[in-house]
């Protein structure tokens, strides 16, 4: 998913394997060439994970899970971490989608 994750002024993709957890959030530079910024494992099975802005000027992170419904919100720092804002709020189960709309 696109965004401002890592503080380039290029654009920053993030990428997520469900089933084993990595993330890895690259920059894209020049919209060809695509370099890893950071690499770290997060909790496994997130259905969806949805970007939105945040006051930093960089991303927020929704994570959810259809199957169990608990969702978490994370700021991203920049430089690739990620911080829990909100943890375990459960929501209605088997959302198929979850979008943002900026306004």
């Amino acid at each position: 998913m696109p965004g401002n994750f890592v503080g380039a002024d290029e654009a920053s993709l993030l990428f997520y394997n469900r089933e084993s957890g990595l993330a890895q959030f690259y920059t894209a530079l020049g919209g060809v060439d695509i370099q890893e910024q950071s690499s770290a494992f997060w909790s496994p099975g997130w259905t969806h994970i949805v970007a939105g802005g945040s006051a930093e000027g960089f991303e927020s992170l929704l994570f959810y899970n259809s199957v169990s419904g608990v969702s978490q919100f994370y700021t991203v720092d920049g430089t690739g971490d990620i911080h829990l804002l909100s943890d375990a709020t459960t929501w209605r189960k088997s959302w198929a989608l979850i979008t943002s709309i900026e306004g």
